[in-house]
C-alpha cells in the first residue's frame, strides 16, 4: 500500500500559501479564467485576478497562481504551495528534469504546454533555492472543504467571473454565485469598470460613461439591450420586442 504524503508541519520560518486557478468554460473558445492565491484571512497579498493575456485555460491559471505566490513570498522565506493541482506538482517535482533533457519536447516532437510560466515557475525556484530557502509543494483534493483551498478557489473564481465580463460584456448564462438583486455589493461591477495603467504596474477602477452604465446595468439584470436602426434609419425595437411582435401578426392573420 503507498504511502500516503505528510504534510510539512506549519511554523514561523514556513510561509504557506494556497493557490488555485479557475476558468470559465474552460477548453472553448469563450473561456475566461482567473487566478487565486490566498496567504491569510484578510491578508493584504491576497490575490483574486483576472487570467490576462493568453489561452484561458485552468491549467494556466493554476501555474499562474503559483507564479504569483512565488512572486509575492520573501526570497529567503521557506515557502510551501499548497494546490489542487496535481499536474502543477507533477511537473515541479517528477517531470521538469525530463522534458528539459528532451528540450521540452513530447516524443512525437510536439512543444509541451505552458513552457513560457512553468520556466517562470522554475526560475522563481532556482532563484529561492541559491538564497537557501526551500520551495515545497503539497497536494490538496480541491472542493473537499480544506479552508485556504476554498479560500483561493474562492478568489480564483472572482477573477475568472471578472475576465468573463470584461471580455463578454455579461455574466456567464446560469451563473447565480453574484447578488442579483444587490449588485452593488461588488464594487468592481456596479458603475465601475477596469482599466489597467498606462504603465502596466496594476489597475483602476474608473466611472462608466453613461452608454456603459446602461448596458452593465442591463446585463445584470440578465438581459442586453441591443437596439437596431429600421428601414427609414431611425431606431427600432429591441430584438425581442421585434420577434414578439412579428409574432403576433402571424396569429391576429390567421
Amino acid at each position: 500500500m503507498a504511502a500516503t504524503a505528510r504534510e510539512p508541519l506549519d511554523h514561523e520560518d514556513l510561509l504557506t500559501i494556497s493557490t488555485d486557478g479557475s476558468s470559465i468554460g474552460n477548453g472553448k473558445a469563450e473561456a475566461a479564467a482567473g487566478v487565486g492565491v490566498f496567504f491569510g484571512v484578510s491578508d493584504p497579498r491576497n490575490i483574486g485576478r483576472p487570467l490576462g493575456l493568453g489561452p484561458q485555460t485552468n491549467q494556466r491559471a493554476e501555474l499562474s497562481a503559483i507564479l504569483d505566490a512565488l512572486t509575492a513570498a520573501p526570497l529567503t522565506m521557506n515557502v510551501l504551495i499548497r494546490t489542487d493541482s496535481k499536474y502543477c506538482k507533477n511537473i515541479v517535482e517528477k517531470w521538469y528534469d525530463t522534458w528539459e533533457y528532451r528540450s521540452w519536447l513530447k516524443p512525437k516532437g510536439i512543444e509541451h504546454l505552458n513552457m513560457d510560466l512553468i520556466e517562470r515557475v522554475m526560475a522563481l525556484k532556482k532563484r529561492r533555492s541559491r538564497r537557501d530557502a526551500t520551495t515545497e509543494f503539497f497536494w490538496v483534493k480541491g472542493h473537499a472543504g480544506d479552508p485556504g483551498n476554498e479560500a483561493a478557489d474562492k478568489l480564483a473564481e472572482a477573477g475568472a467571473r471578472r475576465a468573463y465580463w470584461e471580455k463578454h460584456g455579461r455574466w456567464p448564462i446560469g451563473d447565480r454565485s453574484l447578488p442579483q438583486n444587490r449588485p452593488g455589493d461588488v464594487d468592481f461591477v456596479l458603475g465601475k469598470k477596469v482599466v489597467r495603467r498606462e504603465d502596466g504596474k496594476g489597475e483602476d477602477l474608473v466611472p462608466l460613461t453613461p452608454e456603459e452604465l446602461k448596458a452593465q446595468l442591463a446585463a445584470l439584470r440578465g438581459w442586453k439591450a441591443k437596439r437596431e436602426p429600421v428601414g427609414d434609419g431611425r431606431v427600432g425595437q429591441d430584438k425581442v420586442s421585434k420577434k414578439k411582435a412579428k409574432k403576433k401578426t402571424r396569429q391576429n392573420g390567421k
